[in-house]
């Protein structure tokens, strides 16, 4: 019913139907564009992907791999991990105009915090001092497994613990790196 009667109602919000019909149009261009030159084994985008379990599903009258699902799960992404941040930064950056006294703030506790870096500056992240800690670690110079272990006997995650870098300088290889390590330690532990 509230649909009914929204469509006799005046208003901007009259547009919305045409601009949805406009952006599932525009990604079921992009699924047939996708499925024409879609090349098995290399998917180049989530379409790509969600085609090739539409056809290892093909089969299964009860899958949820379907085009309709596909269109709509695009269109769900759109507006869940693009438009809600462009809009949330829109409003922002409209606030900020909107209350400059608000903006400076924010600026000085940027410079403040933060800081500035001269262009072409080279950062190192020294993690032995993120390591040797007092603050976080209870023996920071001592070998102390129980920095990592509750009252419970339990693993506690540390934030600090950093081995494997962060950030962009994250190492790609930190889940291999942790298997292989847990691995080998222990089997050769098991077999002492």
């Amino acid at each position: 019913m509230q649909e009914t009667l929204m469509q006799y109602m005046p208003g901007p919000h009259r547009r919305i139907p045409m601009m949805l019909g406009r952006m599932r149009s525009f990604i079921a261009r992009r699924v047939r564009d996708n499925a024409a030159s879609l090349q098995p084994g290399v998917p180049r985008d989530f379409i790509d992907c969600f085609l090739q379990h539409m056809e290892k599903e093909k089969s299964n009258p009860s899958s949820e791999f379907t085009l309709e699902n596909l269109e709509l799960t695009t269109l769900n992404l759109f507006f869940a991990g693009t438009e809600t941040v462009s809009s949330t930064l829109r409003y922002g950056f409209l606030m900020l105009m909107k209350y400059p006294h608000v903006q400076e703030k924010v600026h000085e506790e940027i410079d403040q915090v933060i800081g500035r870096l001269p262009q072409d500056t080279d950062v190192y992240p020294l993690l032995s001092s993120v390591l040797h800690d007092p603050s976080v670690f209870k023996h920071p110079n001592a070998f102390d497994p129980m920095n990592f272990v509750d009252e419970s006997g339990r693993f506690k995650r540390n934030d600090a613990f950093v081995p494997f870098s962060s950030g962009k300088r994250l190492c790609l290889g930190e889940g291999l790196a942790r298997m292989e390590l847990f691995l080998f330690l222990c089997t050769i532990l098991q077999n002492l």
